[in-house]
This record gives structure tokens, sequence and C-alpha cells, in this order.
């Protein structure tokens, strides 16, 4: 099966640092509301020498996206985004919900999360009106979706983008990409977050 890989780590670490900078607990003293959409895997010890500093990164990631096709055991892979989201956010007390339409990808994700609550939603982001994801609809202060919109088929793009900013509550923030590569497009339902952090962004209607 092709995953979502997430290889080269500290790829999204810049990202979230910035993100730690101005994202604050909700002042009700709740835990804040946090889900990573798709938060994909990497072949163990393959990703981490697909890292952008290592010396023949590109080769590596080549690799490590062959035999991420491979049926392998969940011991053979690893998660760094959701790992770089919780380090980000250590001095924040959260709650954090991974959904992916894989049963895999949140299991193991969930796996090497420590000390927090997680709860995983197994969804298909491309069904119009996400019957799974309609009890999270305005539940998350902050939602994570990197390189997930641009994995769904053409035509149903549209449901995904949909379903996945419906995650986000009012006044919340929607940090992802539609597509993969190195550049981010940040949206945010609040884009004041972005202005204030001197980001770019794109907003959506």
């Amino acid at each position: 099966m092709d995953l979502k890989t997430t290889t080269s780590p500290r790829r999204r670490a810049n990202i979230f640092n910035t993100l730690q900078r101005f994202v604050e607990a909700p002042s009700s003293g709740r835990p804040l509301e946090v889900a990573n959409v798709g938060p994909g895997l990497a072949v163990k010890y393959l990703g981490r020498l697909s890292a952008i500093d290592m010396p023949g990164w590109d080769f590596f990631r080549r690799i490590e996206a062959g035999v991420r096709r491979v049926p392998m055991p969940d011991a053979f892979y690893e998660n760094y985004e959701t790992m770089e989201l919780v380090a980000a956010l250590r001095n924040i007390p959260f709650r954090l919900t991974l959904i992916d339409i894989n049963p895999r990808v949140v299991r193991v994700a969930a796996q090497g999360v420590r000390g927090h609550k997680v709860d995983t939603v197994v969804a298909d982001l491309g069904e119009e009106r996400s019957v799974r994801l309609a009890p999270y609809r305005g539940k998350f202060d902050l939602v994570v979706a990197f390189a997930v919109v641009g994995r769904v088929r053409d035509r149903l793009r549209e449901n995904a983008r949909d379903n996945v900013g419906r995650l986000v509550r009012p006044g919340g923030l929607l940090l992802g990409t539609d597509t993969g590569g190195s550049e981010f497009t940040l949206v945010a339902p609040d884009s004041a977050f972005y202005r204030k952090a001197g980001v770019a962004a794109q907003e959506r209607a």
C-alpha cells in the first residue's frame, strides 16, 4: 500500500516551532484540541536517512518510497510528523486526535505518542460531508494537514478540503498544504495569526 510518507525528519519542524510561539492554551483552562490529519508513515531508519540535511538524502528517499509499498508489520514503520507536532506543543496542555483513511497509520502514529490522550479516527476525506467526521466538526483549535488533500482523487478533492476545513473551531487555526513539496501553503480561518507570525497566508472560503 502506498502510504503518505513522513520522510525527511525535521521537514515540518521549523513550521511547528513558529507555531509554538503563537499558540496558547485556551483561556477557559481546557486542553487545546488538536487534530493531525493524514500523519503518514515512513519505513523505520530508512526515513531518517532521507532527512534533507543528510548526505545522499534523495537517494535514500527514493529507496524508502519503494520499500514503503511492500506490506510489512507495524514495527517496521515510524512517524515523524506527529512527533514533531507533539514536541512543538510540549508546553501546552492538549488533546490529540489522529485522522486517516488507513487504520495502520493512526495506530502506529498513536503508539509513538507518550503522556497525552490520543483519539484515533478512521475516515475517508473524499466522502461528501463525511459521516465519521461529523462528531468532530468545529471541535479543534488547531488542525494540521500536510500533503493530504492533494492525495485525494481530483473529483473528490473539494470534499476533502471541505471536510478538513469543517474540523476547525471558529477562530481556530488550520495549518497545511494541498500537495507535498518544499513550499507550504498556510491556510488560516483566522488569518490574523499569520500576520502576527509574519508568515504569508492564503485564505480560502
